[in-house]
């Protein structure tokens, strides 16, 4: 199963322009008195909403460092010194495991100006795939190997393969999976056949002389690679939305024959229900909840 967790963000996204249109309206703008301004505003990339309680650290002709504001994510330094500065963030623990940091930006600040600088943060979501026997069992103790981000690990009880990638991060990645297998084993001997007395006719024939010959090792085919292209899914509470996480199970839902088929066996391994109904609507919060956990 795997679960590309961006499409909550998705309906906010269209915040994120205007927002930042407002954030920087006063870049550049003339004081009266003279004297240089800094303000920096820390905001999400995907909905432009201010991120609170960011250490925002400006270093140039004089250091400082501001919290962001709640709501607003704004960092305002008053009066600084003209001259260039780099502005680099420090997430606290919380925001670190929220948002992947940006690299530091540098600006110039003439004298008597304004600098109203946007920092846009972007949102970790998760990257999740479960491996399942044949019976809807996670599979423990595979490895994986991720591409992007660089990841490895091995599955638990539960065969869950999770990663935290950026929320506008490239949709194509491969993940290797070795599933764990006993070592290759000899293949039992063949028996040899019984030597009979031969009838007198046709001809005597030594049955010894037809025997096969020893199979070799058996050897499981346990390393499996998948190019994943990961998209944002559709709402959770319709018809599609169900469909989409059946295929992400696994299910065929090609036509509405299959998808009858599809809900009748998730019904059967997840809700104990044979025969089931086939219907997609009965089986939609159920799903919603095991496929998208707490994405």
């Amino acid at each position: 199963m795997a679960v590309w967790g961006g499409s909550n963000h998705q309906k906010r996204a269209a915040r994120a322009n205007a927002a930042k249109e407002k954030t920087t309206v006063s870049d550049g703008q003339p004081c009266p008195l003279g004297k240089c301004h800094l303000r920096v505003t820390v905001a999400r990339a995907d909905t432009g909403e201010g991120v609170a309680a960011v250490e925002v650290q400006a270093k140039g002709p004089k250091k400082d460092s501001k919290s962001t504001a709640a709501t607003t994510g704004l960092a305002d330094f008053g009066v600084v010194d003209p001259g260039a500065y780099t502005i680099s963030l420090k997430l606290g623990d919380a925001n670190k495991k929220k948002y992947d940091p940006p690299k530091p930006v540098t600006i110039t600040i003439n004298k008597g100006d304004t600098k109203a600088q946007r920092i846009e943060i972007v949102p970790l979501v998760k990257f999740r795939v479960m491996l399942v026997d044949a019976d809807g069992k996670g599979v423990s103790s595979a490895s994986w190997n991720l591409d992007a981000p660089v990841k490895k690990g091995k599955t638990g009880s539960n065969g869950l393969i999770e990663a935290d990638v950026p929320w506008d991060s490239d949709d194509n990645r491969e993940l290797k999976v070795k599933y764990p297998g006993k070592e290759p084993s000899d293949a039992p001997a063949a028996k040899p056949l019984k030597k009979k007395t031969p009838a007198p006719y046709p001809a005597p024939v030594d049955v010894t002389e037809f025997t096969d010959d020893a199979p070799g090792k058996i050897i499981p085919e346990t390393d499996i690679s998948w190019k994943i292209t990961l998209a944002d899914l559709p709402d959770g509470d319709s018809d599609d939305g169900v469909l989409a996480r059946l295929g992400n199970l696994g299910y065929d839902t090609a036509d509405d024959t299959k998808t009858k088929r599809a809900v009748q066996a998730y019904q059967m391994v997840y809700l104990k229900a044979n025969p089931g109904s086939g219907k997609p609507a009965d089986i939609l919060g159920d799903l919603k909840t095991r496929h998208d956990g707490n994405s």
